[in-house]
């Protein structure tokens, strides 16, 4: 072994460029993840933000609203309408995530797992319920089952979506 890291520093080859600077980023981008982790919060918070515009009880329009489309979920009961209100929320807020950070970032983002999800979760099931009390739309679901269906979903759905992203990363030969 010492003698292959020998012969390693002892050679003349050099490292390309290309590789060298991208290792350097991830480098930096991992020692002080501070920038990126609110980075993924902004861009979760602003997509998570964008699909409550069809929540029939935030939303508005021929989807969300009262009179929405989506309103017809509700009637399943609040323990699927809580399920489909964090799948979709989750996966806005993730999708926006995506979209925005470069695959240095997301590889940052990946690394941290629960560390970042499950805050993130917990923050967010707090807001809703806060909001829910100002939402002008049906508050009938207010209950336990809602709640209990949102979180769990919220949670699975956040480490579901950060090994498909793992998984992703991997396929792009992003290491």
């Amino acid at each position: 072994m010492k003698d292959d890291f020998s012969d390693f520093l002892s050679s003349e080859e050099k490292v390309p460029t290309s590789l060298y600077e991208s290792t350097l980023k991830y480098i930096e981008i991992c020692h002080n993840p501070k920038k990126v982790i609110f980075k993924f919060y902004l861009t979760n918070i602003l997509g998570a933000l964008i699909t409550m515009m069809i929540c029939p009880q935030y939303g508005f329009g021929p989807v969300g609203g009262e009179l929405g489309v989506l309103h017809y979920i509700m009637d399943f009961g609040p323990f699927w309408c809580g399920v489909f209100c964090a799948s979709v929320f989750m996966a806005g807020g993730n999708l926006s995530s995506m979209i925005f950070l470069n695959a240095f970032e997301e590889k940052c983002i990946i690394a941290h797992k629960y560390r970042v999800t499950f805050p993130w979760v917990s923050a967010l099931f707090f807001m809703g319920m806060i909001g829910k009390y100002y939402a002008p739309g049906d508050i009938s679901h207010y209950t336990v089952s809602f709640h209990l269906a949102w979180y769990v979903t919220a949670v699975l759905l956040s480490v579901l979506l950060l090994r498909i992203g793992e998984h992703r990363l991997k396929a792009n030969k992003i290491k």
